[in-house]
């Protein structure tokens, strides 16, 4: 084995050295990329879960509103239909008093 071949087993270790080095580089790379993708993919799904709960309280919300409203309009005619009998029975007391003057 001659000087020029301990130069070029010299030089072929240089450049697998620095195909090494070039593989790390990216396999780094690469581990914060999929890392990355990793952190991404659990806040997405943190958010979604989120979402999904606010979508349900919000749910929730319309349906009790929808149940108070039944009831508030209940109450309502309820309250109409009171006052229509007041109304009625205050009309037949001063017709009352007019025709016959007794009460």
């Amino acid at each position: 084995m001659g000087e020029s071949d301990v130069i070029l087993i010299r030089e072929d270790i240089r450049e697998v050295k620095k195909a090494v080095g070039e593989l790390t580089a990216t396999m780094a790379d690469l581990r914060v990329q999929v890392a990355g993708s990793y952190v991404a993919k659990e806040d997405f799904l943190k958010s979604q879960e989120l979402s999904e709960a606010r979508i349900v309280k919000l749910y929730d919300r319309i349906d009790t509103h929808e149940r108070e409203d039944k009831a508030d309009r209940w109450r309502m005619a309820g309250l109409v239909a009171a006052l229509a009998g007041v109304i009625v029975s205050i009309g037949q007391w001063v017709i009352g008093l007019v025709r016959g003057g007794n009460s």
